[in-house]
């Protein structure tokens, strides 16, 4: 197995850009649709500060559903919320073969 970040600080920076993210969200998306039977499966609100989050969803194929303003004296102005659906997942997947 391989040590990504250490526990002495590392908040992540060996790991970034590897396309761990997205391969993690591909995978509990794959798994809600095949072994779930879900219809459609949302994103988490992510905070307007947050892009990297927000391309990982994306390149997962998730689209947009909505962005929310948050209260005043939120830590972020706003959150978008994601979807991708059971036939859009299909599209996806049937492109790259």
């Amino acid at each position: 197995m391989e040590v990504l970040a250490d526990r002495s600080g590392d908040r992540g920076e060996a790991v970034l850009g590897r396309g761990i993210g997205t391969e993690a969200v591909k995978l509990l998306r794959d798994f809600g649709f095949q072994r779930e039977g879900a219809d459609a499966i949302f994103g988490c609100d992510i905070a307007n500060y947050n892009l990297a989050s927000l391309r990982v969803f994306q390149k997962a194929g998730f689209e947009v559903d909505e962005v929310v303003e948050r209260p005043p004296g939120s830590k972020s102005r706003l959150s978008t919320g994601l979807i991708i659906t059971r036939e859009r997942c299909r599209q996806l997947i049937a492109s790259k073969a």
